[in-house]
């Protein structure tokens, strides 16, 4: 899917760590450019609380390679149109993005629950062919 590419991060804030650590999306990702197909950070969010992500990066050694976000309030995911009723809860399809200073540069949303396009490899590979 490529409905999102060369729209704009929409403007939500997101949280790291605990409920009071508050993330602006925009600014997190502003002035972010591609390093040698490498990437200036690597974020993980989630519709988890920010505890939750914590414990969940912890428990993968994530340390400063990956910054686990907590979009609780599902701001990003209504913003990026992705919702989901699971369980009788509100929750984000699965997907996975290249962002350029708050450009969507490459989209991957994952279709019928499946987990393809949205994992690491066709993500780098997208990352290296811009």
């Amino acid at each position: 899917m490529t409905e999102k590419v060369g729209t704009q991060l929409p403007d939500v804030v997101l949280y790291e760590g605990d409920a009071q650590t508050k993330l602006n999306l925009r600014e997190l990702f502003a002035g972010k450019k591609f390093k040698e197909a490498g990437a200036d950070i690597i974020v993980c969010v989630a519709t988890n609380d920010p505890f939750v992500m914590k414990a969940w990066g912890a428990a993968h050694n994530v340390d400063s390679k990956v910054r686990m976000l907590s979009d609780m309030d599902c701001a990003l995911t209504d913003a990026l149109g992705v919702a989901m009723q699971a369980l009788g809860c509100k929750r984000s399809r699965r997907f996975s993005a290249v962002i350029q200073d708050n450009q969507i540069k490459a989209w991957n949303l994952e279709e019928g629950g499946g987990m393809a396009c949205s994992l690491s490899n066709p993500t780098l590979e997208q990352l290296k062919a811009l």
